[in-house]
């Protein structure tokens, strides 16, 4: 079986918690809050608000070396104006591509005197996931607050291959 598959789709995100910026430089809460300096932008209280777009828009590819090191910065993504949501939507880009091939192969050997008249089998089996061992990536980190953002930091499992002996009667 192979498996060609363009990238999954991502979102880009922030989670950081409001944090208000007061007017006079105070951090006193009696007077006006001006700014925010976390990601809530919209001050509803829930922490998973997207930015604007970026000035690239909502489509931006890379290759398999860039991903690791990330496609963009959380810089490219300005935030809203101070209580707006921001325009940039959900899974707005896509991931690395998807390669794999799995491969198995069965041989069945009748064993005619084992038990009398009747036929016993033994079956050897051999098995690879992954055969080529491509490097599948995963969808980087679209979370602005983190450190690794934009940055695929993890891989789909290596090749992998098995054997087995099975017995039929």
């Amino acid at each position: 079986m192979i498996i060609l598959q363009k990238g999954n789709p991502y979102s880009v995100y922030c989670n950081l918690a409001f944090s208000p910026v007061y007017s006079l430089g105070t951090s006193n809460p009696a007077t006006q809050v001006i700014g925010n300096n976390g990601c809530d932008y919209n001050a509803d209280g829930f922490n998973y608000d997207f930015p604007m777009t970026p000035s690239f828009g909502k489509f931006k590819s890379g290759t398999k070396q860039q991903f690791p090191t990330g496609i963009f910065k959380a810089s490219d993504f300005p935030a809203p104006a101070f209580g707006q949501e921001g325009t940039l939507g959900r899974n707005s880009y896509i991931g690395p591509g998807y390669i794999n091939t799995d491969f198995n192969i069965v041989k069945n050997t009748n064993i005619p005197w084992l038990w009398h008249d009747e036929a016993a089998k033994l079956q050897f089996r051999a098995e690879a996931f992954n055969l080529f061992n491509n490097v599948n990536l995963q969808n980087p980190d679209g979370s602005l607050s983190d450190s690794t953002f934009g940055q695929s930091t993890g891989v789909y499992p290596s090749r992998n291959i098995q054997f087995s002996l099975k017995f039929i009667f």
